[in-house]
Formats: structure tokens, C-alpha cells, sequence
């Protein structure tokens, strides 16, 4: 019994990256089932897992994959005792159960991101394209930017990102297209037009909730697109309203939303956020259901 309650100790602690696995990582001593390469926005990386059963986890980012070949950063995945340790270039990252790989790895990755990205601004909102102009969707966690995403999407619109933009000093968008992530309490909804989230494989966040991710089916066609609109919306019981917002109010909202790599907005920052606004139309909008907001938006985007 009491070796039980080690062993579990053990295991939350290395978990909560409170001790870090003892043992030094050879890539060439490991026995790796499978290998993949991943493009996410501008950044290339390898996967490397023990098992092909790993490999599947990771099948709802096909859309990512390259062709093979020597990538600046290696991810590799080793099992062991019912954990899966995470190494970033020989080093320890983390160490997750199985169901919390995929979630704990995108957080990770756009960790990464940010750092590598600057001076670019990253802005949490999803990213749809319409007409070669790109639509930020934006909204407090819960607002229902993935579950719009999608339903926009099986409306005609191309997909750039579920949750994560890049800004770049032009103002200019690109977005990180990591498989949408949709909500337990989201599911039935989603059901209705993408009937495959049932079939989907169930992942945990490190904060517990569940989620299953959707291969995007459609696709931006280029990497980056002028923002032509951005919304933030907002839910409702009955009511469902579009306002327009002056410029004042729609850079406190996209500066609410924004954040730089070393966690300051500064002055170089803010201008980047302005020539984003200054080709943009700015709106809040507040919808009871997510057909109205999707309409909306369509309307919106098509007028």
C-alpha cells in the first residue's frame, strides 16, 4: 500500500514538473515507432513517438504535416510507467498521461510560437477567410469562437485559427491552424453539421475539461491575409445585435485581447494593433443562438 502511494506521488510530481525524469535521453538508443514532420505558421519541428498508438493521437494534425526531413526542433515522446515524457531537443519538457498529450503539446508549441514570433503580437481570437480578407472573431474564454469557426466554415469560409493569430507590424494576419478544439459542452451542437465529432477521440486539458479536435475542412489558401473585419462577440438569451465600435473602444477590446512575448505592450506594439484597425471595420456583436451569429457574420462579411 504504501508503495502504491509513492508511485503515485511520484507520478504527480513529475506531472506537475516538480521532478523531472532522471535519465539522460539518447535519440539513437530509443526504439521510435513512427516520425513526423509538423508546419505550424512559420515554425518546423519533428515528432517522434514510441508507438504507433501515439502516432494516431496526433492524426487530427495531418493537415501540418510536410514531407520528412531535418527540422531546426525535435519533439520526442517516450512511454514509460503510464507516462509520456516529452523531450524537446534531448532536454525534459513535461510529463503527461495520454489523454493529456495532445492538449498539453498545442500549449507547449504555442508557447513556442510566441517566443519565436516576435516582435509579432498575438491575438486570441479565431480566423476565418472570406473574399482573400481575413475575419477575427474574438471573445472572453466560453464565448464560442471554435463552435463559430467551424459552423462558419461548413457555411464556405476557409480556416486559419480556432483560438491563436499572429500580427505582424504591417498589420497584417497569420493565423496558427491547429485543429479546432471543441468543448464537451459543445458537442451536440457541433453534431448537427460536422456529425464526426462524435467519432472523435476524447483529450483532457491540464485544467480538466474535455475536448475533441476536428480536422479543419477548409483550408486559407495563403499563409497570411489583410484583416478585413474583426468581431467580438458576445452570448445573449433573446437578444441578437450588431454594433458598430469607434476606434477608441475597438483598441481597448483588441488590446484586451493581445499579448506580446515578453508580456509588455509596447509602443511598437500598439501600432502594429493600429494598422490592423486601420484596414479593418470593428464590430460587437450579441447573439442568443449560434445560427443568428453565424448569419450575421456571413451578412456581414458578404455586404
Amino acid at each position: 500500500l504504501s508503495r502504491r502511494h509513492v508511485r503515485n506521488a511520484l507520478r504527480n510530481w513529475l506531472k506537475l514538473g516538480l521532478i523531472e525524469a532522471g535519465y539522460d535521453f539518447d535519440p539513437a538508443a530509443v526504439a521510435f515507432a513512427h516520425a513526423f514532420n509538423l508546419q505550424i505558421a512559420d515554425f518546423d519541428m519533428t515528432i517522434r513517438v514510441t508507438s504507433e498508438r501515439l502516432a494516431r493521437l496526433f492524426s487530427v494534425f495531418d493537415h501540418l504535416v510536410t514531407p520528412a526531413h531535418e527540422a531546426p526542433i525535435t519533439l520526442a515522446m517516450i512511454e514509460a510507467d503510464g507516462l509520456v515524457h516529452v523531450f524537446h531537443d534531448k532536454r525534459s519538457v513535461m510529463c503527461c498521461d495520454e489523454a493529456e498529450l495532445v492538449p498539453s503539446i498545442k500549449a507547449y508549441v504555442t508557447e513556442l510560437l510566441v517566443k519565436a514570433n516576435a516582435p509579432n503580437i498575438v491575438f486570441h481570437a479565431a480566423c476565418l477567410v472570406h473574399r482573400d480578407r481575413c475575419i477575427l472573431i474574438s471573445g472572453r474564454p466560453g464565448a464560442g469562437k471554435t463552435t463559430l469557426a467551424l459552423r462558419l466554415m461548413a457555411a464556405g469560409f476557409s480556416f486559419a485559427a480556432d483560438d491563436i493569430v499572429l500580427i505582424a507590424p504591417d498589420g497584417s494576419a497569420t493565423g496558427v491552424p491547429f485543429a479546432p478544439a471543441v468543448k464537451s459542452g459543445a458537442w451536440d451542437t457541433v453534431r448537427e453539421f460536422r456529425p464526426d465529432v462524435t467519432d472523435a477521440a476524447i483529450h483532457r486539458r491540464t485544467d480538466g475539461k474535455r475536448v475533441r479536435y476536428l480536422a479543419p475542412t477548409r483550408i486559407a489558401r495563403h499563409a497570411s491575409y489583410p484583416v478585413g473585419t474583426i468581431v467580438f462577440i458576445k452570448r445573449a438569451l433573446d437578444v441578437t445585435e450588431l454594433r458598430p465600435l469607434d476606434p477608441l473602444k475597438a483598441m481597448r477590446l483588441v488590446m484586451e485581447a493581445s499579448y506580446a512575448e515578453d508580456g509588455l505592450l509596447s509602443s511598437a506594439g500598439c501600432r502594429t494593433l493600429n494598422r490592423m484597425l486601420a484596414g479593418a471595420s470593428a464590430f460587437e456583436l450579441t447573439a442568443s443562438t449560434l445560427d443568428e451569429t453565424a448569419a450575421t457574420i456571413a451578412q456581414l462579411c458578404d455586404g
